[in-house]
């Protein structure tokens, strides 16, 4: 049961913006899905980002991978980068050896990573392959999905996925959490929205998944939790 993690130590998850993510254990970090926003409004910069050991995308839409942004921070870190077929010949288009990765495990440090096939919500534009990711089997990252096959996570301690989106609505986010059932939930793909209406958004939420008892918890740029 992947679920089942007798023993792991204290991780601690950090968010840059919309839908970055910093997965920290030990000495090992990991970056994933470093978009646009992060490098861009969120004003972080390649040298914010030390010793990554490691890159995942979960797929090739811009707020989700920043090329110019992964380039600089594999110059800087000799960081390994994972993603599925499709953001893997995008990346090598623009110059950058990424490792496929879109089934089974991988470890990386004291990290081990799972990945799973997630259909990316349907959206007018193209719908690029898209992957999960759990990580050491305590934190699971959707991308822009919220496949219906994720739910053998159910009972995973964080999950970490889409809060606004085209995709997505306001009940369909809350189905998709409760199906999952995690012990938290940690709302990304909220950062091209206006501030006022984001607080508004986290005070609703916050209120109706206590009714569930799972926690709502959304982290501003640079916040960490301890998982």
């Amino acid at each position: 049961d992947l679920l089942q993690c007798g023993g792991c130590l204290v991780m601690r998850l950090s968010k840059y913006l919309h839908s970055c993510l910093l997965v920290e254990d030990g000495d090992t970090r990991i970056l994933v899905d470093p978009g646009n926003w992060t490098f861009g409004e969120g004003g972080m910069k390649p040298e914010d980002f030390p010793n990554i050991a490691a890159i995942f995308v979960t797929h090739s839409h811009a707020d989700h991978m920043d090329v110019a942004g992964i380039k600089a921070v594999i110059e800087r870190t000799g960081a390994k980068v994972f993603g599925n077929q499709d953001a893997v010949n995008i990346l090598a288009k623009m110059g950058v050896d990424a490792e496929l990765f879109e089934s089974g495990e991988q470890r990386v440090g004291s990290i081990t990573v799972h990945a799973f096939s997630a259909d990316h919500e349907p959206i007018i534009a193209n719908i690029p392959q898209n992957t999960a990711y759990l990580f050491n089997k305590q934190i699971l990252v959707t991308g822009d999905s919220m496949d219906q096959r994720l739910a053998v996570h159910k009972g995973v301690s964080v999950l970490a996925g889409g809060l606004m989106a085209p995709w997505a609505n306001q009940m369909q986010v809350v189905e998709f959490v409760k199906l999952l059932a995690p012990r938290t939930f940690l709302p990304l793909h909220d950062g091209y929205v206006k501030d006022d209406f984001r607080k508004r958004q986290y005070e609703q939420f916050t209120k109706h998944f206590a009714g569930f008892g799972i926690e709502f918890r959304p982290l501003e740029l640079g916040e960490s939790m301890e998982v």
